[in-house]
């Protein structure tokens, strides 16, 4: 890396060497404009969810570059799912859940009661050891709200996505012990690092270790339970993100959905 980086400014060095001093005024000009705007893009608050302090997009970026290296994945698909689950769950609204008996809940902004806040059957019991081994309360501990939907007349699907990367109780605990293994303590879906990670883990089991935009865009797809129009979403998002890194520059268009 640190050989490349040498490379790079190396040749920055000759081609300045061959403009006028004019020419070199005006791109230093524009190296420094550029430098500006993505530390004005690095700072800005990058929506996720279920965490008590919203990091940067810098900061975001960071800890998905880290959590992609382990997981051996893009970090700008690592972050496209994110900014797109958290996406989905800001309009969703927050939930707590209520009853372990029917899975039902409430919105935290209101107290209305909502229903089919968690599966009872597959999700409520890994929830409480997630919950229990983090000491939190299980009770007032965020999850997602159930999107309303329904099939010939009767409610389907349920809520209960926790975290950042969203994931539902019972498929969290399928990576339970690889994240032990790679994080060294009990992991927390609530976390930034750890739900970063998680999402890695299961895109990377989807072959988006391949880095390919036909298998990252599947591996988009089957995360959300093969929706075409999440996977399009994605990989929107990756395009914007990949160009932030390569350039430090994102078109306003890209701001506005990342944002």
């Amino acid at each position: 890396m640190q050989k490349k980086e040498n490379e790079q400014n190396k040749n920055e060095q000759e081609q300045y060497l061959k403009l006028t001093e004019a020419q070199y005024q005006q791109q230093l000009k524009d190296k420094q404009e550029a430098e500006k705007k993505s530390v004005v893009i690095k700072s800005k608050l990058f929506q996720t969810l279920g965490v008590s302090k919203i990091p940067t997009f810098g900061e975001a970026l960071e800890v998905a570059k880290t959590a992609a290296n382990i997981t051996g994945i893009r970090p700008a698909f690592l972050l496209a799912i994110i900014s797109q689950e958290s996406a989905i769950g800001k309009n969703v609204g927050q939930c707590n859940l209520v009853d372990t008996t029917t899975g039902a809940g409430k919105r935290i902004s209101t107290g209305a009661t909502v229903i089919r806040v968690m599966k009872p059957i597959r999700d409520v019991q890994p929830f409480m050891q997630i919950t229990s081994a983090l000491g939190r309360d299980p009770y007032k501990t965020p999850v997602s709200c159930w999107i309303p939907a329904y099939v010939n007349g009767s409610p389907s699907g349920w809520g209960g996505a926790m975290g950042p990367a969203q994931f539902i109780p019972s498929t969290w605990n399928l990576f339970d012990e690889r994240l032990k293994a790679l994080l060294g303590t009990a992991p927390d879906p609530w976390g930034i690092k750890d739900s970063f990670t998680a999402s890695g883990l299961y895109l990377a089991d989807l072959g988006a270790s391949a880095q390919t935009a036909t298998k990252e865009s599947t591996a988009a797809s089957r995360y959300y339970g093969g929706s075409s129009a999440y996977a399009r979403n994605v990989m929107s998002r990756a395009n914007c993100i990949q160009t932030f890194i390569d350039s430090g520059m994102m078109s306003t268009n890209c701001q506005n959905l990342i944002f």
